[in-house]
């Protein structure tokens, strides 16, 4: 319920973080998003709120053209990215992009080891209050599978 990260920034806030070297590796400092944009990718989580691919997701494995297995990829890297997947209340995929200005899922470049692997965008409705940002899938560490929530 971010209750952990909520004390944290508090304790921390304006603090220097070293590493295990003491080397100052950064300093957190509280950032107020009022910009609607950046809104978009962290908005405070809602009920039944309906989150949609900027990027395309990459499925952490081959679908082999099955409907049944590339669905059960979507919830493996849904999983995978640390979000319970009993909170998926729906979810679409199509290759054509949700978001104006968002292109096909061929037209990303991706790192060589996620060239073969399938990429969608994805429509994602939980049924419980999840928190962005979101990013979903193999190439989640690069870009791809980000998310945006959509004002329906």
């Amino acid at each position: 319920n971010g209750e952990h990260a909520q004390w944290a920034a508090q304790r921390l806030r304006a603090h220097v973080l070293t590493d295990k070297s003491e080397q100052a590796k950064a300093i957190l400092i509280e950032c107020a998003v009022s910009d609607p944009v950046a809104l978009m990718y962290v908005n405070p989580a809602r009920p039944h709120m309906v989150w949609s691919s900027v990027t395309p997701m990459i499925l952490p494995g081959f679908d082999d053209g099955k409907v049944d297995k590339r669905d059960a990829l979507v919830l493996k890297a849904i999983r995978q990215a640390g979000l319970p997947i009993d909170a998926v209340e729906s979810f679409t995929l199509r290759k054509a992009p949700f978001w104006p200005g968002s292109h096909h899922p061929q037209h990303y470049h991706r790192p060589d080891y996620l060239s073969r692997y399938p990429a969608w965008h994805v429509h994602l409705c939980f049924h419980v209050p999840i928190n962005g940002p979101l990013a979903i899938g193999a190439g989640r560490h690069c870009g791809l599978g980000l998310f945006a929530a959509v004002d329906e």
